[in-house]
């Protein structure tokens, strides 16, 4: 195959899925494919519906994207990541704020809750201080109510 394009489905049954995304990131997107759908018109050039593309409509190579990233990582002052950790930080951020790891496994698509479960097990060991505080937090006497601070009614 080399470096030649090819589209397909995707590896499993979940490659493809629909998952949320957040209003800042949707405007984002439309704002993107606005700027993107006028520069097209203005020169005649159909794009086919690719979100990132070439000058001249095509779809842009995944290794094109990766060395792309590559590139500004370097010039960044951030530890030097590839494209694809970018979904692993993902995965634990999410698990690290509290998102049930079934619903990360959803989004990141993998077939088994499990595997993610194994994947991001080195995030749970911090939570369990978070989870000692909130049970501590919900087993908690509401504190009496001020009698200096009822209206009149």
């Amino acid at each position: 195959m080399g470096y030649e394009l090819h589209e397909s489905r995707g590896k499993t049954d979940n490659s493809r899925r629909c998952i949320d995304l957040d209003d800042t990131t949707l405007a984002v997107l439309a704002g993107w494919r606005a700027l993107q759908s006028a520069e097209y018109a203005a020169v005649g050039i159909d794009n086919g519906g690719w979100m990132f593309t070439t000058a001249d409509g095509g779809p842009v190579h995944p290794h094109t994207l990766s060395q792309t990233f590559d590139r500004i990582v370097r010039r960044a002052s951030v530890p030097v990541i590839r494209l694809h950790d970018l979904r692993h930080t993902h995965g634990t951020i999410l698990i690290a704020n509290g998102v049930h790891a079934e619903v990360v496994s959803e989004r990141l698509g993998h077939a088994w809750f499990t595997f993610t479960v194994e994947t991001y097990q080195h995030v749970l060991p911090a939570m369990g201080a978070n989870a000692a505080h909130v049970f501590e937090q919900l087993l908690a006497p509401a504190a009496p109510e001020n009698p200096t601070e009822r209206k009149a009614g």
